[in-house]
């Protein structure tokens, strides 16, 4: 394996890559660029093999490969050199950044892990990146839920996502495109999400005084507009509370299904997210965590600790909310169970017959709602053992289909 010497990649820190002889490889068309690994410069130099491409776009392409040596699968990233914007060698060392040092206690408060990248640099005329292959995104997960998360769940995902942020300013980034696509899972744990692809990241603090930034405007918009802050339409340059706006966003995006500016011009966009509706259309705790985030200045730091207590406080309550719900569905089950064995006065090990409504059983369930009412069970002598095993099967089986506010 081919590999710079520890000083050579310090020597060419600055350059940001390694690089390997050119070949006059280039994709036909920018425009929709659908390349087959033998279209592209091979890496055996650098011990990678591609397998199969798993996504493209305009100017790149994300391959399967594996490690030579290892067998290990890993992603590996191009990006055409013609490309308007070269940003795989810059992403490459905001990922170093976050990777280094594996006894960072920060990291390990929060749960953060960052995908290693094997090696970064040029392969003919492509900057290439070869990483830790990543599970799905939040997007793909998202799609295959029916684009419906509920707000339990999507509380649940948001603490993990502030984890991640929180980490990532922790280090002096500001990731600047927040998106479903750009959530992924952890292959080896499925507990654990990683934000990527920080081709629009940029350090807020100044590298020597550790300062932050001065506040400017930029003409240049960037990242995706459904889920980017008010102030990144007005032009302003990004800071720590930017991204926090945009998780509200996204987690907005996963308990409803849909944000009401998407399709949407881009000056509709931004008086849609000024107006006064979307704060009526957030679940409680989440307008409150939009709201906070709307409120920061451009150099505040966030309270962390803030915003996950809100975002626990939602989920727990949602947690709450189901667990009552599902209590008194269940109790509804039992009571008109027993209702239905006294009435038609069942053997203890033969079920009663499923799809037949009777008068008996008419009067059962106005007993039903007269227990309810008066807050007791119905008295009976015995209680067969198989219709235990129907409520435990009922609670596991048949409680997610009701009709319940997630």
């Amino acid at each position: 394996m081919a590999f710079l010497s520890e000083s050579d990649a310090q020597a060419k820190e600055e350059a940001g890559a390694d690089t390997v002889p050119e070949q006059d490889t280039e994709p036909a068309s920018a425009e929709n660029w659908q390349p087959e690994p033998e279209e592209l410069p091979p890496l055996d130099t650098f011990g990678f093999k591609l397998k199969k491409v798993i996504s493209h776009g305009s100017f790149t392409a994300i391959f399967i490969g594996y490690n030579k040596k290892t067998c290990e699968e890993v992603a590996v990233k191009f990006e055409a050199a013609k490309a308007p914007r070269q940003k795989i060698l810059h992403e490459s060392k905001v990922y170093k950044s976050l990777a280094r040092n594996e006894s960072d206690k920060a990291k390990k408060d929060l749960g953060v892990m960052a995908p290693k990248v094997h090696w970064c640099g040029m392969a003919g005329n492509y900057s290439v990146m070869v990483m830790d292959l990543l599970g799905p995104s939040l997007e793909d997960i998202f799609v295959s839920c029916d684009r419906k998360f509920g707000q339990r769940l999507s509380a649940s995902f948001g603490l993990k996502i502030l984890g991640c942020i929180e980490y990532l300013h922790s280090k002096g980034f500001v990731h600047g495109d927040i998106k479903p696509e750009h959530v992924a899972f952890n292959l080896q744990d499925l507990n654990s999400v990683h934000l990527i692809d920080f081709g629009w990241a940029h350090k807020y603090r100044k590298p020597n005084s550790r300062q932050h930034i001065a506040f400017q405007t930029s003409s240049e918009f960037s990242g995706d507009m459904n889920f980017a802050s008010l102030n990144t339409h007005a032009g302003y340059q990004r800071s720590r509370r930017d991204d926090l706006e945009s998780i509200a966003y996204l987690l907005l995006y996963f308990c409803t299904g849909s944000l009401p500016w998407m399709g949407l011009k881009v000056e509709h966009i931004k008086e849609l997210k000024a107006s006064k509706h979307i704060m009526s259309i957030c679940p409680k705790h989440l307008a409150t965590f939009l709201g906070y985030a709307r409120n920061l200045s451009f150099e505040q730091r966030p309270s962390y600790s803030l915003l996950g207590s809100l975002l626990l406080e939602w989920e727990q309550s949602r947690s709450e909310k189901r667990r009552n719900q599902t209590h008194r569905w269940l109790q509804q089950r039992r009571l008109l169970a027993l209702c239905s064995l006294a009435e038609h006065n069942f053997d203890a090990s033969t079920p009663p017959t499923e799809g037949v409504t009777t008068p008996e059983d008419e009067s059962a369930s106005r007993r039903v709602e007269d227990c309810q009412e008066t807050g007791s069970l119905p008295e009976y002598n015995f209680v067969p053992d198989w219709t235990l095993h129907l409520h435990v099967r009922d609670e596991v089986t048949c409680c997610p289909t009701v009709a319940v506010s997630a």
